[in-house]
């Protein structure tokens, strides 16, 4: 068990390190688009840490309706689960809230190793409830970029799944609902002997779903789902695979897989990165148009 956290401990760090080399540049020379409104920084939990902080962007003209259904889309930032922030997902979620007119419920979560998944899970689930019970949105559109896409996927389900809520041991407000799934090149299976695996405990302490998200595609609550990966992202071929086991099961679903052009390198998660480059911008319209025709 030792060696077990003295070796993530070093993952942690490295991995936590090299982020910070490539966001802390990338945020100084970052442009916020016109167009949508930012509430910042709003509590959704009595805990008094920023991790439990969101933000709203709202897209200019929207008017807030009482009663019915109130979609948005909720974001949530990658990190391997144990680095990051809503801020690095900020420019991005701005540009999604613009050019879809939907809002955008963008947070932050507690992470490892300050918390368990099981936390993080409780964390987002009071995010979505708090959203819901302030803003009255109560159809949550799931994005999210590398881990917060496999987040993304689970939280989505959740929703949709009292057996899944059931097996986490959770419960979430019966008003609330996700009619749509969308990754930014996710993740959708835990190594045990990698980032951020090595943090969940032995395979036994949580539902088999949660170490292999492809199994939630034989439920029935599977939502409708978008995702999309690049052919400089370390994480081109398990997104190649999930999309071969959906086309294999006959479930229906979005895929886009970009070739890099000339500077234009389709990294890991570069929409969230570079949300203006045409390639960017055609995989928010494919998330767009699955949340519209998700309801």
């Amino acid at each position: 068990m030792f060696l077990r956290k003295f070796i993530a401990e070093q993952y942690r760090k490295r991995f936590i390190s090299n982020c910070i080399a490539f966001d802390t540049p990338r945020l100084e020379t970052e442009v916020y688009p016109d167009g949508a409104e930012v509430i910042s920084d709003i509590p959704y939990k009595e805990s008094g840490l920023k991790e439990n902080l969101l933000d709203y962007y709202i897209p200019s003209g929207y008017e807030m309706e009482h009663g019915g259904r109130k979609e948005a889309f909720f974001l949530i930032h990658g990190g391997a689960l144990v680095y990051g922030n809503k801020e690095l997902d900020k420019c991005f979620g701005m540009y999604l809230a613009k050019t879809s007119g939907i809002p955008v419920v963008n947070i932050n979560y507690r992470l490892f190793p300050d918390t368990d998944l099981k936390g993080m899970i409780s964390d987002i689930k009071d995010a979505m409830e708090h959203a819901f019970k302030d803003k009255g949105f109560n159809d949550l559109h799931m994005i999210g970029d590398s881990s917060g896409g496999y987040l993304s996927m689970l939280m989505s389900v959740f929703a949709r799944d009292e057996g899944v809520r059931n097996n986490l041991g959770l419960e979430l407000d019966p008003g609330i609902t996700s009619s749509s799934c969308n990754m930014i090149c996710a993740t959708f299976k835990t190594d045990h002997r990698m980032l951020p695996g090595i943090y969940f405990g032995k395979k036994e302490t949580l539902p088999p779903f949660v170490y292999d998200l492809t199994m939630l595609a034989e439920r029935k609550t599977f939502p409708p789902c978008a995702f999309m990966t690049g052919d400089k992202d370390f994480l081109q071929k398990e997104n190649r695979e999930f999309k071969k086991l959906l086309d294999e099961k006959g479930i229906p679903c979005r895929f886009l897989d970009f070739e890099s052009e000339g500077d234009r390198v389709m990294f890991h998660v570069f929409p969230v990165a570079r949300p203006v480059w045409p390639e960017s911008i055609k995989a928010t319209e494919m998330f767009i148009e699955n949340a519209k025709t998700s309801v």
